[in-house]
């Protein structure tokens, strides 16, 4: 960005140095031969069909620096079975919600017929949008970090910030849960709707949609933190059976208490009696499924190294008939001088 080059030519000027800096489009822009010394590229895979310009465009001992973004992680074990699951079931919910703005807009504009419940509706959906889409990026471990003292740190220290920030993590969910649980389910058995005149139950289903949420946060970030550092496999063994055990278990006595003996004053339609049954067999199945197809796999730790060489094999699958392209390159490592 001319941010970023502005910058830099405030920094080199800092130490008494003159750089030259354009910000351009590689497609189009004339690179010239053995013109720069540094080149970046941020959308490294549309650029291969030109990567033998930009390697002709760069100094010997220059380098090509380039971001890129890796694959889904779709995780190992139980929970991150039902974790990736139901969020991939929720991404779709964004386009429910554009359709029914879209039949809103056209109700009301053109035919003067505008609706009740399509307000609602949509606010009603973002919640549960939102509510797993802070789950689904700590199981891609995609929320905002500030790494510099960390990156900083020897790796006992990273062990200690992993932990401080696991704790902190669960400390947050089990106070909220447990100041929550109580007004959570009181709304839930006397079924509270929104007041309006759509009068959806979102009381009802939202407040304990975040508790529920929170609780799979919480056991999401120890997983992570079991499977990343990673730990021994009879550790890891140990947790699975432990979520499958908490999860199963709850899902069990919510069913019990729904179908078999719900407390006095129940005004859960049996509609959704039928799909709130439907969801937590679901998430039980999912979690059996999970246990026993990874229980005794190895997990691979998440690492910002493995989207590089994940792209480093894509690039070299892509680049057959072109320029061999320096592994130096390709990864990021520079090429060390022949002292």
């Amino acid at each position: 960005s001319s941010v970023a080059l502005g910058k830099a030519n405030q920094a080199a000027a800092e130490r008494g140095l003159h750089i030259e800096t354009v910000q351009a489009d590689l497609f189009k822009h004339d690179l010239g031969r053995e013109k720069w010394d540094l080149v970046t590229n941020i959308y490294f895979n549309p650029s291969i069909y030109i990567f033998d310009r930009l390697m002709g465009a760069v100094r010997p001992g220059g380098y090509i620096l380039v971001e890129g973004y890796g694959s889904e992680h779709q995780g190992s074990g139980p929970l991150d079975m039902v974790t990736h699951t139901f969020s991939r079931i929720m991404m779709w919910a964004p386009f429910f919600i554009v359709l029914i703005i879209l039949y809103e807009v056209v109700m009301r504009y053109f035919f003067a017929a505008a609706t009740l419940w399509v307000n609602e509706m949509s606010l009603w959906i973002a919640g549960g949008i939102y509510l797993s889409a802070g789950l689904y990026a700590m199981l891609q471990r995609s929320h905002i970090r500030i790494f510099i003292i960390y990156d900083m740190a020897p790796l006992w220290l990273r062990r200690v910030f992993d932990l401080l920030s696991t704790l902190c993590v669960g400390i947050f969910a089990f106070s909220v849960i447990w100041g929550g649980f109580g007004e959570a389910k009181a709304k839930f058995w006397r079924w509270e709707t929104f007041g309006t005149a759509f009068d959806p139950p979102i009381p009802a289903t939202n407040k304990p949609l975040i508790l529920t949420m929170l609780l799979f946060l919480g056991l999401q970030a120890v997983s992570n933190l079991v499977r990343d550092w990673p730990a021994a496999a009879w550790v890891r063994k140990l947790f699975d059976v432990f979520v499958s055990v908490v999860i199963v278990g709850l899902a069990s006595t919510a069913a019990y208490r729904l179908f078999i003996v719900p407390p006095e004053g129940n005004a859960v339609p049996l509609r959704w009696q039928i799909g709130i049954g439907s969801f937590l067999g679901g998430a039980v199945l999912l979690v059996i499924y999970g246990l026993i197809r990874d229980f005794n796999k190895t997990p691979t730790p998440i690492s910002e190294m493995d989207e590089i060489e994940e792209e480093v094999q894509i690039i070299k699958g892509q680049v057959d008939g072109q320029p061999e392209i320096p592994d130096e390159i390709l990864t990021g490592t520079p090429p060390k001088d022949n002292d």
